[in-house]
């Protein structure tokens, strides 16, 4: 567990997808979500999202992309992310090992996603 009141610093980001193409179906959905938090407390995150289907059209796609900003807290096995707009989420939060078995801020887990620090947000 993390110590109280742990800080984070850096760029950490997520991503996944779904679909059936896999089984010859025509339907891809993918998602990102990178979250910088800064070490006096406050985070910007952005989420984008999308699905591509023939359904739709020939290469038919949409996608979407989301911004929020505010402050978090660590303690324990817990991160709170206050947004500047009053949301308030208590995830799950947790270190992963490095190659030495040590704790490390390289990677983090926030609710059920794995998030890896990256040296830039692109």
């Amino acid at each position: 567990p993390a110590t109280n009141d742990t800080k984070l610093s850096g760029y950490y980001r997520t991503i996944g997808g779904g679909g059936n193409v896999a089984i010859g179906g025509d339907v891809m959905t993918f998602w990102q979500d990178g979250i910088t938090f800064f070490n006096n407390g406050k985070y910007v995150r952005g989420r984008s999202r999308g699905v591509m289907s023939e359904d739709a059209g020939p290469y038919g796609t949409h996608s979407s992309k989301t911004n929020s900003s505010g402050t978090y807290s660590i303690s324990g096995n817990k991160i709170v992310l206050k947004e500047d707009n009053g949301a308030t989420n208590e995830l799950a939060f947790y270190f992963f090992p490095d190659k030495n078995k040590q704790l490390s801020n390289s990677a983090i887990g926030i609710g059920i996603h794995v998030y890896s620090k990256s040296e830039n947000n692109k």
